[in-house]
Parts: structure tokens; C-alpha cells; sequence
């Protein structure tokens, strides 16, 4: 009996392997699609998207192979523009919201920064930020805000307003941009974290030390979405995923990337809040990459469900073998008594 137990705990071991293997392979071949869609697209577009918040154009995160491999590098950016958090991105008919945008210079002296702001819909109780320029020294931040009041009989529900809010520097040579969902309506109660999943590609197994980390890479798929409130900032760290397209503060779609890496960083955190402050941090780590809590549950579960069927299909068997010898010794002591 412990012999066939051993043996059926080595099968379930066996299939799980099996299963893990294909699972990898599939996504392997989802991720070098997605891979392909965002270089051509970044190709045409001259430029790409990272998961850093405001960083949507100047800041990019650009993949380039070296010696075989592909090494991430980031651009930094001059400006770097947030959405504060409590800013209004929802507002009724006939009232005013405010939207809180933080810019601070990344430049090494001081420079005077200007701030425009347009919007698809015509919302803006003014025409240009409060206050509409500043000086900025190098770290410092500065805070401008934009009034937005739809009016009376505007739709509720509709498709959203884009907000986009541009710092202009360098005598109005150069610029950074921000987009932002604004909607009108009611706002609605949201107590749920945004949601994070992701998928491995890759293997750093015997490749973790000094010595041989950056013989190999790996990668995550990662998936981000708040489909209540929407999403206001993702971060990751260490910097540098591509995002498939540009991210827009307040959008409830879905939000996806890949991060890149060598074996030497082995782990990447994401961290992702929704327009009410509500905030979800996931931890990935590449040495954990074979399967997710849910494929562990489910195949330790259909292993359950085999060892319950081989179980009883053996208890069947047993018991068909017993009657049947004991109909077998029936039959000889009657003939036995007879003869008699």
C-alpha cells in the first residue's frame, strides 16, 4: 500500500511539472508578442512609456542588446509632474473641482517653468493654471492647480474629458505633458486596493550569484487595474517597465507592461493607488517564478481529486476480489457434504 501511495504522490509530481512547463511556454510566447507590438510601436511613435507616474514622454525607459542580452537604461526627466493626491477627478453638473498637479525640476540650476492646460470638453473655469508660472531650483517642488466646472446639463456617465497639463522650459523649446481622465457624475465609494497580476518569463536558476547574474534575463508581464475610482500613480522599484500604451491618471482600464531585468536584480516591486488614496504593492520575484498560489491550489486539488479516484477505483477492485473468493470457497463444502 505505501508503495502505490509513493507512487501516485511521484505521478501528481510528474503532471504538475508538465503542466507548469506548457503554462511557461504559452506565456513565454504572449510575453515576445507583446515585446514586438511595443518596440514597433515605440519605433513610429519615437517614444515610449515607463511606469513612473507623470513620466510619460521625456522619461523613457529604452531596451537595447549588448553582447547578446538586453541592458535597461532610463532617460531622466527634466520635469517631473504628479497628480496629488485628493485632487477631484469626478464632479456633478453645475460644481467645481480642482485637480492639484506637483512639478518639480530635476534640472541642475534654476529655471522658469510655464504651465499651459487644455482640455477635450471645455471644462476649465479658467484658461491657465493658478499660478500659470514659477521659478523651480533643482529638487524643489512647486503646486499648480486647474478648475474645471462643467455645466448644468452636462452628461453624466459620458465618455470622460482629457485634461492634459504641459510644463513648457528652455524658452518654450522643450515640454513635458500629463493626461488626466476627468468624468462627470456622482463619485462613488471605492474601498478596494487597485488589482496587480503578472506572469514570469525567464528562469535565474543557478545564475543569482555575482559571478554569472547577467548571463541571463527575465521578464514579467504585469497587469494593473482600478476598475472602481481608477488609477493615479504606478510605481515601480527599481524603475523600468515599458508600458504597452501611455498611461493617463484616472483611467479604469487596464494598465500593462514588462519589466526587463538581469538575473542580478532578481526582484521588482509595483505599486499602484487609485484616485481615493487606496494603494496596493505587489512583490515579484523571479526565484519564486514556477507557480502562482492559484496554479499551487489548483493542482494540489486535482492531485487530491486523482488520489480520491485511484483510491476508491482500488477499494472496488478489492472488494470485487473478495466476494468473489468467497464464492469460491463456498462452493467446495457442498460438494464435500454431499459426497458424504
Amino acid at each position: 500500500m505505501m508503495a502505490r501511495l509513493a507512487l501516485l504522490v511521484i505521478s501528481c509530481h510528474l503532471w504538475a511539472s508538465a503542466m507548469g512547463s506548457e503554462q511557461v511556454m504559452k506565456r513565454q510566447s504572449e510575453v515576445d508578442d507583446l515585446t514586438k507590438n511595443i518596440t514597433k510601436t515605440r519605433h513610429n511613435a519615437l517614444e515610449s512609456r515607463i511606469l513612473w507616474g507623470s513620466r510619460n514622454i521625456s522619461e523613457s525607459l529604452v531596451a537595447r542588446p549588448v553582447t547578446g542580452r538586453y541592458v535597461s537604461e532610463i532617460t531622466p526627466l527634466p520635469v517631473s509632474i504628479e497628480v496629488k493626491e485628493g485632487s477631484t477627478l469626478v464632479s456633478e453638473p453645475g460644481r467645481s473641482s480642482e485637480i492639484i498637479f506637483e512639478v518639480t525640476s530635476n534640472l541642475p540650476s534654476s529655471n522658469s517653468f510655464k504651465f499651459t492646460v487644455q482640455d477635450t470638453t471645455n471644462y476649465r473655469a479658467s484658461d491657465y493654471p493658478i499660478p500659470s508660472s514659477a521659478y523651480i531650483s533643482f529638487g524643489n517642488t512647486v503646486q499648480t492647480r486647474v478648475r474645471l466646472a462643467p455645466p448644468l446639463g452636462s452628461r453624466s456617465g459620458g465618455n470622460p474629458s482629457i485634461i492634459t497639463f504641459t510644463v513648457w522650459f528652455d524658452f518654450d523649446r522643450q515640454s513635458v505633458t500629463k493626461k488626466v481622465y476627468f468624468y462627470v457624475g456622482s463619485e462613488s465609494y471605492d474601498s478596494y486596493s487597485p488589482e496587480i497580476w503578472y506572469d514570469f518569463d525567464g528562469d535565474c536558476s543557478g545564475s543569482v550569484s555575482p559571478r554569472n547574474c547577467e548571463a541571463k534575463t527575465w521578464k514579467a508581464t504585469i497587469n494593473i487595474q482600478d476598475s472602481d475610482s481608477g488609477l493615479l500613480k504606478l510605481r515601480s522599484d527599481p524603475m523600468g517597465i515599458i508600458l504597452e500604451k501611455e498611461f493617463i491618471v484616472g483611467t479604469k482600464d487596464v494598465v500593462r507592461g514588462i519589466y526587463t531585468s538581469s538575473c542580478c536584480q532578481t526582484k521588482v516591486d509595483i505599486t499602484a493607488t487609485d484616485t481615493l488614496g487606496n494603494v496596493r504593492i505587489k512583490y515579484i520575484d523571479i526565484e519564486k517564478r514556477w507557480l502562482s498560489a492559484g496554479d499551487i491550489a489548483a493542482i494540489v486539488l486535482a492531485c487530491i481529486l486523482l488520489v480520491i479516484i485511484i483510491a476508491f477505483i482500488v477499494w472496488m477492485i478489492v472488494k470485487c476480489c473478495r466476494r468473489r473468493t468467497a464464492k469460491l470457497s463456498i462452493y467446495p463444502k457442498h460438494s464435500r457434504r454431499e459426497e458424504s
